[in-house]
């Protein structure tokens, strides 16, 4: 009898601790989908970029929580000056640089949890069921492909 008692008391506790663990599962993903509708909303909205696909995405690891998005984005400028544009744009709203930049890339942070990179050029295998990039170029001089990415604890800590 006392060994069953006990079975029942551990089987107790891992149900009870799964149940907490999932619950704040949810809760971590509820907020790093706010977080990053959050991030979206500090982003440029201008005539010279048309949003022309976008691709969600959300993970995890044992500690964090990840919501991302892809947009490619179409624009009648040249490429450098579409990207230069684009950043100096996203510095207004308050996205600051990261130290190291490329010429076709630049990555910027807003605070302790957001991030995203702009990038110049072809969209990659990630977003080829999105758009046609062969196409988008018969429409638009440029195409910017920015990730933005929101998690939580927090950049550092992740």
């Amino acid at each position: 009898m006392k060994r069953q008692r006990q079975g029942f008391y551990w089987l107790l506790t891992l149900v009870v601790f799964l149940t907490l663990t999932s619950a704040c599962g949810y809760v971590q993903q509820r907020e790093v989908r706010r977080g990053l509708e959050a991030s979206m909303a500090r982003l440029p909205q201008q005539s010279s970029f048309e949003v022309v696909g976008s691709l969600y995405e959300e993970f995890s690891d044992r500690r964090c929580y990840y919501a991302g998005v892809y947009l490619v984005i179409g624009s009648p400028l040249e490429e450098r000056a579409a990207l230069d544009l684009y950043v100096r744009e996203l510095q207004s709203l308050g996205w600051v640089l990261f130290e190291r930049q490329f010429e076709t890339e630049k990555g910027l942070t807003y605070d302790e949890h957001s991030w995203l990179t702009v990038d110049t050029g072809p969209p990659g295998p990630l977003l080829d069921s999105v758009v046609d990039y062969e196409q988008l170029k018969q429409t638009y001089r440029s195409i910017l492909v920015v990730r933005v990415v929101f998690m939580v604890p927090s950049r550092d800590e992740c």
